[in-house]
């Protein structure tokens, strides 16, 4: 799908990645409409952005990105995935959009 480049859009449920595990490749950009429940759900998903995953004919890797919406209401969520300090940092910060980068190694 997503690896031929036939597909652009998936929705995905949390409930469907729990009962299934089904390896999607070819992923590019993920948006989690909020924080996981469980926050290894977020690694699993994040691994599967790997360059073994990719189709090499098809973009690149340095226009991958990993989009988490969330809210106050989101700390624990939000702390499992980055941190107990950096995610209270996040959530009382007066900033809209906060960042993470790396390096891709």
């Amino acid at each position: 799908m997503f690896f031929h480049g036939d597909a652009h859009f998936m929705l995905y449920t949390e409930r469907y990645h729990f009962f299934n595990r089904v390896r999607v490749k070819g992923i590019r950009h993920l948006v989690f409409y909020q924080p996981p429940t469980f926050p290894n759900f977020y690694y699993e998903m994040c691994n599967l952005m790997q360059e073994a995953n990719m189709n090499s004919k098809i973009g690149s890797n340095s226009n991958m990105t990993v989009t988490i919406l969330y809210s106050k209401y989101d700390h624990n969520q939000i702390a499992e995935i980055v941190g107990t300090e950096r995610g209270l940092k996040m959530i009382q910060s007066d900033r809209n959009v906060h960042m993470l980068v790396t390096d891709g190694k």
